[in-house]
């Protein structure tokens, strides 16, 4: 962990309070704190003198910054060029010492969770939450638009950042206009006391990053080093995660939408698509549920909850829900293929390490699907439990001939449980007036003979096969597997 010489002042004043500090220690950028040792390697890092040491210029305190404690070392270190931070005030040295080794501890623990935050795909709120809770800064962030879109509390306290007048006059002008492009912190004029760092994503300005500092220069440089160092795990968030992510109240209120609309619900279609497009999801995006168990467990509602946040850490856009007391989870997969892609992958992994098991869904766009999906990853988990005990997720496209078989419709709609394949044709057909079900379905029962099943249809036998060819490009459908023939054989016997 490296700070810089700048915070080092600014956290040596506020403990200590008188300290003087020269423009080349302020400029520096130094690692953990040692003590000054006549023949050691001290480079690059923050050097307490103690009072009867003598240092000298030379290689081995390159890029340090010495800190003393008394008259007589910050005069020998400056006499000797070095760059120097004085404790003017009444101070121990054992005192200094295990204060910076503290300050460094707290960094270096902020920095954990930072990135972590990033790793986890957390979103941006628990990023500010605690930089702001760490550092004393107050923060806030807009995005391009200039619309907010998290704030932070310190102390209790809501920073109002965005009350300050000279905001709206300096985003009127054209001055702004020019700071768009910057990529420094840069001061709003007029306030005297509000900072700002924009915040890039691919060369694209997504946002920028507010502060205020106390109105002095000290802490002007020590808030400038925070909207920097804060700024750089914000845009690895956005760049992993393609948006900023949500706090815990759009997240909170996606959970509840999706326990209304499930059976007895209140909730309907259309107030839960809502919620999903105002958290940021695109219209296109498809989603899978998942059903988690841990069966080894008696968990309680402790453990359960620590459960539930841990997975949603794994992915930007998915949130658990508990229905029959049963854990459920709704992943946006974005625009992945029905496998998911690699954008469950985190999901998967964390089903994983938190030594659960999963059955997975098929991919679904519209929100009446959430119940038909909800009973596929139960069917799944049951059936590929039972099959394969040694995986921990049980895709239904995988386990639904045989779960079928073994079940059959078990009261279940026919659609719910009907081949993929036969059901987007079903749609197809009703949305183009085309006849590729009823093509398939004549093509089976004459034992997939294209010259019966053309003549029953009266139509050529290049337009049959020209239809059947376009419901496998639709579809994806393998005509010469031997159980694909017999799901979607059932399946248009179910229909029918």
């Amino acid at each position: 962990m490296r700070l810089d010489g700048s915070v080092l002042h600014y956290l040596l004043e506020g403990e200590f309070g008188d300290v003087a500090c020269d423009k080349q220690a302020r400029r520096a950028s130094v690692g953990y704190p040692v003590i000054y040792e006549d023949g050691a390697d001290m480079a690059g890092h923050t050097v307490l003198v103690s009072k009867g040491a003598r240092p000298s210029k030379g290689p081995r305190l390159d890029g340090s910054v010495l800190v003393c404690a008394n008259d007589k070392s910050a005069t020998r270190a400056h006499e000797a060029g070095l760059s120097v931070i004085q404790v003017c005030g009444d101070v121990s040295f054992s005192g200094l010492c295990n204060f910076l080794q503290m300050a460094f501890m707290r960094f270096e623990r902020l920095e954990a969770r930072l990135r972590t935050c990033v790793d986890t795909h957390a979103g941006v709120q628990a990023l500010i939450d605690a930089c702001a809770l760490d550092t004393g800064c107050p923060l806030a962030l807009v995005d391009e638009h200039y619309r907010l879109i998290y704030e932070s509390a310190h102390n209790g306290v809501q920073p109002d950042l965005l009350q300050d007048e000279n905001i709206d006059l300096f985003m009127a002008s054209h001055q702004y206009c020019d700071m768009r492009v910057s990529k420094n912190v840069f001061a709003v004029p007029g306030s005297g006391e509000l900072l700002m760092k924009n915040v890039f994503s691919r060369k694209q300005l997504k946002g920028t990053l507010i502060s205020r500092h106390a109105g002095d220069a000290v802490s002007a440089r020590y808030v400038r080093f925070v909207l920097d160092w804060l700024c750089g795990y914000i845009e690895d968030l956005h760049a992993g995660m393609g948006s900023f992510g949500m706090g815990d109240a759009e997240s909170d209120r996606i959970r509840a939408g999706l326990s209304r609309l499930l059976p007895g619900g209140t909730a309907n279609q259309s107030e839960i698509q809502m919620l999903l497009l105002e958290g940021g999801h695109a219209p296109e995006n498809r989603y899978v549920v998942l059903r988690i168990e841990r069966s080894f467990t008696h968990e309680g509602a402790e453990e359960l909850e620590y459960l539930l946040r841990r997975l949603e850490q794994a992915w930007l856009h998915a949130y658990c829900y508990v229905a029959d007391d049963a854990l459920f989870m709704l992943v946006d997969i974005g625009n992945a293929g029905p496998e998911g892609g690699e954008s469950l992958q985190g999901v998967l992994t964390g089903i994983r390490d938190s030594l659960a098991k999963a059955g997975m869904s098929r991919p679904f766009s519209a929100m009446d699907r959430l119940d038909a999906a909800r009973m596929q990853a139960t069917a799944a988990l049951a059936q590929g439990g039972l099959a394969d005990p040694a995986l921990w997720v049980y895709r239904f496209d995988d386990y639904a001939l045989p779960w079928l078989l073994e079940h059959g419709k078990a009261g279940l709609p026919a659609d719910y449980v009907a081949h993929p394949a036969v059901t987007a044709l079903l749609q197809y057909d009703a949305a183009h007036e085309t006849e590729l079900l009823r093509t398939l379905s004549v093509f089976g029962r004459c034992r997939y003979n294209a010259t019966k099943a053309s003549d029953e249809l009266y139509v050529a036998r290049s337009t049959l096969l020209n239809r059947l060819e376009r419901a496998v490009e639709l579809t994806g459908l393998d005509l010469d597997d031997a159980d694909e023939r017999l799901y979607v054989a059932l399946s248009l016997a179910m229909l029918d």
